[in-house]
């Protein structure tokens, strides 16, 4: 042990310490090497974790959204034994999450009551005249809900690039559904539609 960590029983820090991870990615940072098998106790990244004699806190409730963990409080008795104790029932929690969905309807079942959210709309190019009625219906799901809607954004589905004729090797033609979904890119044609003519071209190809 150094001379620093003479007599040192307990650290407590804020800041960034070697071997922390913010998702999934280990940070470099303060090195602790130099107080030994002392404890720290760090109270900078959010997401709870342990790592040697180093434990992170974490927060109490989600900071940011994106953040998913069970929120803790770590206690220490006399010897400073150090215990983790999940504290979803010593404070309030509010979940703030990023929910990316294809259509409105897939937020029933994925929030709770209370849960801050912003939500990622993914929509092909013909759907994008939709996006007030989409929205609508999102606000009309959290407001059911009790859920706190904070930011709403749509994302453009980028279609598979199609074959052409000639673009693969011993192929004179494109295949029957490559130049269907040309036509339906072309043409704006609704996923819906887009999906019952696949569906019908399944069926006669089994026929």
């Amino acid at each position: 042990m150094s001379e620093i960590a003479n007599g040192l029983e307990l650290v407590l820090s804020h800041n960034m310490p070697v071997g922390m991870r913010i998702n999934k990615r280990r940070m470099e940072g303060v090195a602790l090497d130099v107080l030994g098998d002392v404890p720290v106790l760090n109270g900078h990244v959010h997401f709870p974790q342990k790592d040697g004699n180093l434990w992170c806190v974490g927060a109490p409730y989600p900071i940011v959204f994106g953040d998913d963990y069970v929120p803790r409080i770590l206690t220490a008795n006399a010897s400073l034994r150090i215990h983790s104790t999940p504290c979803l029932s010593f404070a309030p929690q509010v979940r703030k999450r990023v929910m990316r969905i294809r259509e409105p309807a897939d937020l029933v079942g994925g929030i709770e009551e209370g849960d801050h959210i912003r939500v990622i709309l993914m929509l092909y190019r013909s759907e994008f005249g939709m996006m007030q009625e989409y929205l609508h219906d999102i606000r009309s799901i959290c407001e059911r809900g009790s859920v706190e809607l904070h930011g709403f954004e749509c994302e453009k589905i980028e279609r598979k690039k199609l074959i052409t004729p000639g673009e693969v090797k011993g192929t004179q033609s494109a295949k029957p559904g490559d130049v269907f979904h040309r036509f339906c890119e072309d043409h704006e044609i609704s996923v819906y539609l887009m999906e019952t003519g696949e569906d019908l071209m399944k069926e006669d190809e089994e026929q």
